[in-house]
């Protein structure tokens, strides 16, 4: 004689619908990150100027997990496949140009023009990601 067994009922995961406006947010954001005053490469970019290194290295910490693992994942959520993996590679590059400001403000090896060069390239390598904005999937391109 078989025996009935109730299974637990598992409330199944709706999928998030993502709007016009969360694309945009997810992209300006990353622009604010680089154009906006309060963003981290005005202040990396202050602190280079003023040759505030202990600073530098405090923000490089955590700056690329700040930048990559949340900003740049928010806004790569909107991208088709290809595109993703453009950002991928980008994303990888803005890591060595973070690991080269961090490197080149350790004690003894203050450069600031060489922190200076890597924040450039930082500046290259997020341009190219918000350059991938416009291929964005929600609602037609926007």
């Amino acid at each position: 004689c078989g025996m009935l067994v109730a299974k637990p009922v598992v409330a199944q995961e709706v999928k998030e619908e993502y709007t016009v406006a969360d694309a945009r947010l997810a992209f300006e954001e990353l622009r604010s990150e680089l154009y906006g005053a309060d963003g981290g490469v005005a202040r990396m970019q202050t602190m280079i100027d003023s040759q505030d290194f202990e600073g530098l290295r405090e923000i490089t910490k955590t700056y690329d997990a700040t930048l990559r693992n949340g900003k740049i994942l928010q806004a790569k959520a909107f991208l088709p496949k290809p595109e993703r993996m453009i950002t991928d590679f980008t994303s990888s590059a803005i890591t060595f140009d973070i690991v080269g400001i961090a490197r080149n403000c350790e004690p003894g090896k203050e450069n600031a023009r060489a922190a200076s060069r890597y924040l450039n390239e930082l500046r290259t390598d997020l341009t190219s990601i918000i350059e991938q904005e416009q291929y964005t999937l929600v609602i037609g391109n926007y």
